[in-house]
């Protein structure tokens, strides 16, 4: 399918990042042709991601209008690269672990955000750029 393209080549070039926080933790994959002179004959990238957040918000404080659970986000994107344009294109899929919430203060009306909670997000992203 790409011409001089195998299996060694590739993860020659695949680039691998770890990023640790104390309340997240993220890996990533790209690879591509990503040198200057491949970049400038027209090059192009796939990349794929993970990352995990932990539950921060505790249940006293917790609101149903930004919920906050342990999440699992996952993502694949590709990407095309020449010496003047930048396109690329991402998806993105996104599970909080399901969180029951007890103990959260009544409110004025008399509820409360004690339940069960559980979410499920997903993104679509898509980025152009132009070099001057």
């Amino acid at each position: 399918m790409y011409p001089g393209l195998s299996l060694r080549s590739l993860t020659a070039l695949a680039a691998l990042t770890l990023i640790s926080t104390a309340q997240s933790h993220a890996i990533g994959i790209k690879s591509g042709n990503q040198d200057a002179a491949a970049t400038a004959r027209g090059g192009t990238w796939l990349s794929a991601g993970y990352w995990h957040a932990q539950q921060t918000v505790p249940d006293k404080t917790f609101s149903p209008r930004v919920p906050d659970a342990p999440l699992n986000v996952f993502s694949v994107g590709a990407g095309f690269e020449n010496e003047r344009w930048r396109v690329g294109l991402t998806y993105q899929h996104g599970i909080a672990e399901e969180r029951t919430v007890s103990g959260s203060p009544v409110n004025a009306l008399g509820g409360s955000a004690d339940g069960t909670y559980s979410n499920i997000t997903t993104a679509v992203a898509v980025t152009v750029g132009v070099k001057f």
